[in-house]
């Protein structure tokens, strides 16, 4: 969820979710050596072979595309640092009138990561959290002060661990991706699509908590496009995701488009006011 993930990413955004309450929604784990061994292919799901190359490229994949998802999520954990920015916006219609908000994301991953997700229209939302360990701090808009919260506090409030085993918070497990393709186009690009039940579940908690959302959002469609190096480091990717949304009574359908740009790979990227916020919080 670059989204946020990114993160959004997180995905991250405003008018909430209608349709069926989630009546018992829970973030899944993230990081745990189960989910980070399985892979859905177009088909179904896929492990990854016992012959994979230590440092797989592109050509590896040859016309077999199930070990997409752990070569790229293998290459990603392993920088120690890197820097992404999301910039986007989401559109809601409700009956014949279309509102607009942007969304703006900074994440930084290193020994101190860093989250800040803004989204602005009718709705103004900012998100601010630092990560070191298993502590985190966070603010939203309208606070004073960082609250102070373990990593499970965080992902039972927040849904998504912005740096965690997943893109831009959706699901890799299972049957959580639909298809994925190589898709038309200059450099390495490949098309993935998502289950919008499987895949959303950490991203539902972290949108209905960042934009105050009346219930969970109800996904009808996801589609991420990667542009990645020949080693698997990402470049960009680009978000769509559709659902419906209800905030303040009013349901929306809302249309998600955003892109995500990395940068700074093991390079220690800066992150905003980190000794103030260490002195302050003893962090």
């Amino acid at each position: 969820m670059k989204k946020q993930p990114l993160f959004l990413l997180s995905s991250f955004l405003l008018l909430a979710s209608c349709g069926e309450p989630q009546s018992s929604l829970s973030h899944e784990a993230e990081n745990t050596p189960e989910a980070s061994s399985v892979v859905a292919s177009p088909a179904a799901e896929s492990a990854v072979t016992s012959e994979t190359p230590k440092d797989p490229t592109v050509a590896d994949l040859k016309e077999d595309l199930s070990n997409f998802v752990p070569f790229y999520m293998g290459k990603l954990e392993s920088f120690s640092s890197y820097r992404s920015e999301t910039h986007g916006s989401t559109k809601a219609k409700v009956w014949f009138v279309e509102t607009t908000q942007t969304i703006d994301v900074l994440s930084i991953k290193g020994d101190y990561s860093y989250l800040k997700n803004e989204s602005h229209g009718s709705v103004d939302s900012v998100h601010e959290a630092y990560f070191h360990g298993q502590k985190t701090l966070v603010k939203n808009l309208g606070e004073d002060k960082f609250a102070e919260k373990t990593m499970g506090e965080y992902l039972d409030a927040y849904g998504v661990n912005p740096h965690g085993h997943s893109i831009e918070g959706y699901s890799l497990t299972g049957a959580a991706i639909n298809s994925l393709i190589r898709a038309e186009g200059e450099g390495n690009l490949f098309e993935m699509t998502f289950d919008p039940e499987k895949a959303t579940n950490n991203v539902r908690i972290q949108m209905k908590a960042f934009g105050g959302l009346d219930d969970y959002p109800v996904f009808s469609s996801i589609k991420i496009t990667l542009k990645i190096q020949d080693d698997f480091t990402p470049i960009t990717y680009e978000v769509k995701a559709s659902y419906k949304a209800k905030k303040w009574g009013v349901e929306s359908d809302c249309h998600q488009e955003y892109t995500v740009t990395f940068s700074a790979f093991n390079a220690s990227p800066e992150v905003p006011n980190l000794e103030a916020i260490r002195s302050e919080y003893n962090f």
